[in-house]
């Protein structure tokens, strides 16, 4: 079962050892509702430039530039490279050690 908010979904889960949970699902943000605020690294769909030149649109870790108001994706050694990204969301935090 998904219940949508704002920028993120709620699914229940059972877990391993049988228990029920409910978790966060982050949801896409279209650039045309909102963009990052500053420079970081988020998930987008690249639909131009970039990896997505040699086939189809893809996901994948990129920077937004709000002083440029660029998308910034590396690619490898020829560095960081503009591409046209259509949604994005936050990256999820970091596993608990």
């Amino acid at each position: 079962m998904l219940k949508e908010t704002d920028e993120q979904q709620t699914r229940a889960e059972v877990s391993k050892s049988g228990v029920e949970r409910v978790v966060s699902v982050p949801a896409w943000i279209s650039v045309d509702e909102r963009l990052p605020t500053h420079i970081y690294s988020v998930l987008a769909y690249v639909v131009a430039g970039g990896f997505a030149a040699y086939g189809e649109p893809m996901k994948d870790i990129v920077c937004y530039n709000p002083k440029s108001g660029e998308w910034l994706q590396n690619v490898g050694d020829i560095g960081d490279e503009v591409v046209t990204v259509t949604h994005w969301m936050d990256l999820p935090d970091d596993p608990a050690h």
